[in-house]
């Protein structure tokens, strides 16, 4: 991707953002531009819900934005309260 010379290159939803930021981190150590991340709020529960609460979403964008993660936001599970 990094040939088209993006301003930003990013994931969203996935695994979570516990388990995606190995992932995340490693993007963040090779990518040339800004790296944003959209992850969901943990995987989905038998329900097809998602257990995770702002508050731990929260730490998990610290986390992000501490691994050199530039923009943040949220994907499936997630609300304004996440936000």
């Amino acid at each position: 991707m990094m040939h088209a010379k993006p301003f930003c290159i990013g994931l969203n939803c996935a695994l979570g953002a516990k388990i995606m930021l190995p992932f995340y981190k490693r993007l963040a150590g090779i990518a040339t531009c800004y790296v944003h991340a959209y992850p969901n709020a943990g995987l989905p529960n038998e329900m097809g819900g998602y257990d995770e609460t702002p508050e731990e979403f929260a730490q998990s964008m610290i986390d992000f934005v501490d691994a050199g993660i530039n923009m943040v936001g949220g994907c499936c599970g997630t609300n304004h309260n996440f936000i």
